[in-house]
């Protein structure tokens, strides 16, 4: 059975004991309640578990890899974007692959034009006279050169391509909508951050966290809903 195993005999600051001889398991589908007093290192124990602090006495074992998110104290940088848009900061992954995908198919487009020229029987013509304005071009003369270079952006494209479709980068649009109802806040999606409460603030932080994973579905994010919120 996958399984947390922590074990912190001792973690201080500045000769300052925070954490002595912490020893506990988690099972997979546990729900524990860490009740504690105040600043006796309650969130400094979930940073360990989250891996946010590395440097202590003592291990924490993770069998069979079980997914670890750190729902931490809520702040977000710029409350003018909106929910949908911080969510999707989740994949900022596959809106980086998104956003050369389009740049490598501006680029293929003005090539195209230059490649139909050449095989019109303009090879070995000048460039005197064509309106084209790509610095990314190399400076080559022979339009056998700037066949070769299309071609290698179609195959960079082709790769690119493939790896976005293999880590859905066509439905994470959808998955951000699935988590969202799940949870209760898909009419919150188009709202900016700054009009969105503080109980939806822990929403919204808790969606991104469940995002990240990869793996969610709707049910499994409605059943998480339910099971924490009521």
């Amino acid at each position: 059975m996958k399984h947390l195993k922590i074990n912190i005999t001792n973690y201080d600051i500045q000769w300052t004991q925070i954490l002595r001889d912490v020893e506990f398991l988690v099972n997979e589908w546990d729900r524990l309640a860490l009740v504690w007093g105040n600043g006796v290192g309650k969130t400094t124990l979930m940073r360990m578990i989250a891996g946010d602090i590395t440097e202590y006495d003592g291990s924490i074992d993770n069998l069979w890899w079980i997914s670890i998110g750190y729902l931490a104290q809520i702040h977000f940088d710029d409350e003018s974007r909106t929910v949908r848009q911080d969510l999707e900061d989740a994949f900022a992954d596959l809106k980086n692959m998104e956003a050369e995908l389009a740049n490598l198919e501006e680029r293929m487009a003005v090539d195209d034009k230059i490649v139909n020229l050449s095989s019109s029987g303009l090879t070995g013509g000048s460039r005197e006279g064509m309106d084209i304005d790509n610095p990314g071009f190399p400076p080559a003369r022979e339009w056998q050169k700037w066949e070769s270079y299309y071609e290698s952006l179609v195959a960079e494209y082709g790769d690119l391509l493939h790896r976005f479709q293999m880590h859905g980068g066509y439905e994470y649009h959808h998955t951000v909508n699935k988590v969202a109802d799940g949870l209760g806040i898909i009419t919150l999606l188009d709202r900016p951050l700054s009009q969105v409460s503080w109980w939806e603030r822990t929403k919204i932080a808790l969606a991104k966290i469940l995002l990240r994973a990869r793996f969610l579905t709707s049910r499994w994010a409605n059943q998480l809903y339910r099971s924490c919120w009521y």
